[in-house]
């Protein structure tokens, strides 16, 4: 007895194992809720459902880079950014931050996005003849 039991419970080696979270397939449709391996994140896609609740056209979150409140439409917000890449971002973003090059802190945000590079210093930094320069925002 102590054979089929065990027999019973290694199965015959036929059965292939069961995927939790499936490929997705509506990447086509440009879906945003599958990885960059083609997974979906849900464990069943919210597009085979019967029926969908409704969803919030206007989403207020906070930004992660300047920290102020802002909203969007949830199905057009997709941002892939790592944790490295947020800290390197809020450490030239977050005020008052300290200008690279000549030391002193700025209380508004630089001309030069994530630069950390003061508006004094900008312009020291630019060819002024260059045509596209222009010191205003």
């Amino acid at each position: 007895m102590a054979n089929s039991v065990e027999s019973e419970m290694k199965g015959d080696g036929a059965d292939d194992p069961k995927i939790q979270f499936e490929p997705c397939k509506y990447k086509d449709k440009d879906c945003k809720y599958y990885d960059n391996y083609g997974n979906c994140i849900f464990e069943n896609c919210r597009f085979d459902q019967e029926e969908l609740p409704p969803t919030v056209t206007q989403w207020w979150f906070t930004c992660l880079i300047c920290h102020k409140p802002d909203s969007i439409d949830p199905k057009h917000m997709k941002a892939h950014f790592c944790k490295s890449c947020i800290d390197r971002m809020n450490e030239a973003e977050v005020l008052p931050f300290t200008c690279r090059y000549c030391g002193r802190s700025q209380n508004h945000p630089s001309q030069w996005m994530f630069s950390r590079v003061c508006d004094d210093c900008i312009p020291k930094l630019y060819d002024p003849n260059c045509k596209k320069y222009s010191p205003k925002r």
